[in-house]
């Protein structure tokens, strides 16, 4: 991490300590936890957060998880800490979800997009499995604005099955629950704020 970068971070870090999660400085970024969650601090939920320039944004300053997954523009506090309040407050039942059965992993377009419900539902949207008319699709919504939403399918890709938005977007493997629901809350996040 350059030092240019680190007061970004520290800055994020003071922002999501006031939102009562845990944030400190590491030397690969800011790692973040959920110090409410049940269990010790190796199965908390986490993620780990740095910054970069975008080129595909005029090289604009990013918040990015450290495998890459865009949050954020780097002014844009709001957006960055509803993200990552989503990740780490989703991921202990995204892990539940995931670890159903050893050595029964999920597969299939059904029991992904039903994996994704669960962990859409624990972050406070509803989501609900479309199975008619075609390829089975996940309707997700927020509970107080039902009428904005999003159609979410399953795709072939070479590096694995991906989430799919309703315009054809690739969201999140479908191994990344966390990075699906944070794409969820930065795609769908701001418009609700804005009618709520």
């Amino acid at each position: 991490m350059t030092p240019d970068r680190r007061p970004l971070l520290e800055a994020l870090g003071t922002v999501l300590r006031a939102h009562k999660l845990a944030a400190e400085m590491t030397l690969d970024g800011l790692h973040v936890t959920n110090p409410m969650a049940e269990g010790c601090c190796p199965e908390r939920p986490s993620t780990t957060i740095v910054t970069r320039r975008r080129e595909d944004d005029c090289d604009r300053m990013w918040f990015l998880t450290a495998d890459g997954l865009p949050l954020a523009e780097a002014d844009n506090f709001p957006d960055v800490v509803t993200a990552v309040k989503s990740m780490v407050n989703a991921g202990q039942e995204i892990r539940r979800i995931v670890r159903r059965e050893p050595g029964h992993p999920v597969s299939g377009d059904v029991e992904l997009l039903e994996a994704l419900a669960e962990a859409l539902n624990a972050a406070g949207w509803g989501a609900t499995l479309i199975r008619n008319d075609g390829p089975v699709r996940l309707r997700v919504a927020h509970p107080y604005v039902p009428a904005l939403g999003e159609t979410v399918s399953v795709m072939s890709h070479r590096s694995g099955p991906r989430f799919r938005s309703s315009t054809g977007e690739p969201m999140a493997p479908c191994s990344d629950l966390p990075g699906a629901v944070a794409y969820i809350e930065r795609e769908l996040g701001v418009l609700v704020r804005h009618k709520v």
